[in-house]
């Protein structure tokens, strides 16, 4: 339930804008998709990535549906610990 709100929050801060895009069947499709790999969490942190990940897919269009669904699969296979190296190295060019 705390998940949804949090989603229905993000949403009211994105305005009217996202009412088109929460409708339609590729975004329905991401959220079903969202949600399993939510269910198959093994924690909390994981979880958020999954929402925040979805919620701001309603109201930006960064990338296109496809990558989504890529970085969807990548939060279901990988566990958090890969994410945190990959920030690492990201924020810190040449760590090792």
């Amino acid at each position: 339930m705390q998940t949804l709100h949090d989603v229905t929050q993000r949403f009211e801060t994105l305005g009217d804008q996202i009412d088109e895009r929460i409708q339609s069947e590729e975004y329905l499709a991401l959220v079903r998709r969202a949600f399993r790999a939510w269910d198959r969490a093994d924690t909390g942190e994981k979880r958020r990535y999954v929402v925040n990940l979805i919620s701001n897919a309603a109201g930006t269009r960064l990338c296109s549906d496809d990558v989504l669904r890529l970085f969807i699969d990548w939060l279901d296979l990988y566990h958090e610990a890969h994410f945190a190296a990959i920030r690492e190295t990201y924020r810190n060019p040449g760590t090792t």
